[in-house]
């Protein structure tokens, strides 16, 4: 009777826990993505257009880039069962970055001297690149401390850093206006970034949970043992990262820039509040996760409570957008919108699939299944590609597109129960 009760104490302990650090999460992140919304309106009257497209090209290409220069190591932080292996993991993925981000750079400017930068109407292409190549680091850096933090379960110290990390970043471009309008938001962004870095690697090597190091010797064995992370999670990564990107362009080539802008509104508005909240559960799901599969040998437990949990929230959300979109949109953006309400409408299944799918297929990543996600991936970038090629009107390739999504959402979802119970 004594161990069914401490049997139950501790499962009221881990879930108590485990909603502590939601709520911290979520709330360092709906602070952060916050701020800027609130900026946005300020940036838009101060910058001119080609100003913000600059940046929105020079984020785009960091977002990219700085997904992969670290070969994905920094998704294995969580697995080593000691601090000291995952110490070495951590380094592995910091070195990995520079080298990297080295060898993305020289491409860079071989590509500039032989293409004459055709794809950019930037006045100084050079300042371009070095600004573009130290973002890259810095974003990668971020990355990799956020899953060093996360594996010592400091949620609270990453959203105060992440809100940080914006205020800085917000109130340096605002402040950089007056002396170069066509690198203020560039620079601005990278001093967000600098400031969030120094602040995580100062805590981290205070509390002696991260030490610097480019010995190599167990660096050379690390990468060997998650060696999958870089040869099939990084070709996964840029198939779903052009799916999320592509649309934009194809819709602009196929058919007008006007289709290509409704879209991109779209993703505006109903990628915020997705990111911004199966993120937060991706960032305590992940931890415990990786912690039950270490020590239990599944995570079933975690994946069935996480997925109640966002089957909660996406379907009443969801209802109620398909409802109000319109109403929306029309309120806040105006009538000349509201043919993003309609793609809106259409694509909401998907968006609701994703909602869930986000969080949970990290499974795939704990249970080191590359290949099964690398797949995925692949077969969501042949699906939009397709949804292109096969219908001729923009609603029709809407349709394609969410039905596409819908598809290797879910799949991931399967895929994910099926790891998370692997081991029982």
């Amino acid at each position: 009777m004594q161990l069914e009760n401490n049997s139950l104490f501790k499962s009221r302990f881990s879930t108590s826990e485990f909603s502590r650090n939601l709520i911290t999460v979520f709330t360092g992140s709906t602070i952060a993505a916050l701020i800027p919304i609130l900026i946005m309106p300020i940036i838009t009257r101060i910058y001119t257009v080609n100003d913000i497209g600059v940046y929105g090209t020079f984020v785009s290409i960091v977002t990219i880039i700085a997904s992969v220069v670290t070969l994905r190591y920094e998704l294995a932080i969580l697995l080593p069962k000691t601090k000291f292996g995952a110490n070495i993991v951590t380094n592995l993925a910091l070195n990995t970055t520079v080298i990297v981000s080295i060898f993305c750079l020289l491409s860079a400017c071989i590509y500039a001297l032989v293409f004459h930068y055709p794809l950019l109407d930037i006045q100084n292409p050079a300042i371009f690149i070095l600004l573009s190549f130290i973002a890259i680091v810095l974003t990668a850096f971020y990355q990799v401390f956020t899953y060093l933090y996360n594996r010592q379960a400091l949620f609270r110290h990453t959203s105060k850093n992440k809100v940080l990390q914006n205020l800085a970043m917000g109130f340096a471009q605002i402040s950089l206006f007056g002396l170069s309008q066509s690198w203020s938001l560039l620079i601005g962004h990278i001093i967000g970034l600098v400031v969030t870095n120094i602040l995580l690697m100062k805590y981290a090597l205070k509390s002696k949970f991260w030490a610097y190091s480019i010995k190599t010797s167990h660096q050379f064995f690390a990468a060997y043992r998650y060696k999958n992370f870089a040869l099939m999670d990084v070709p996964s990564v840029i198939f779903s990262t052009s799916a999320s990107h592509i649309p934009n362009i194809l819709f602009a080539a196929y058919f007008s820039p006007a289709v290509a802008g409704y879209y991109f509104l779209t993703q505006k508005i109903l990628q915020a509040p997705i990111t911004l909240v199966s993120k937060s559960v991706l960032e305590v799901f992940k931890e415990k996760a990786a912690k039950d599969y270490r020590t239990l040998g599944n995570a079933k437990s975690i994946f069935i409570k996480t997925f109640k949990l966002l089957l909660l929230i996406s379907i009443p959300s969801t209802v109620f957008l398909f409802f109000s979109i319109e109403y929306l949109v029309k309120i806040i953006f105006g009538s000349k919108w509201l043919e993003s309400a309609l793609y809106a409408q259409i694509l909401l299944p998907s968006l609701a699939l994703r909602f869930i799918s986000n969080p949970l297929s990290f499974m795939l990543y704990i249970g080191q299944k590359q290949p099964w996600n690398l797949m995925i991936m692949l077969v969501q970038f042949i699906g939009i590609i397709c949804s292109f090629l096969y219908f001729k009107n923009e609603i029709s390739v809407v349709y394609a597109i969410s039905s596409s999504l819908c598809l290797t959402y879910f799949i991931h979802i399967l895929c994910a129960y099926k790891i998370a119970i692997g081991k029982t």
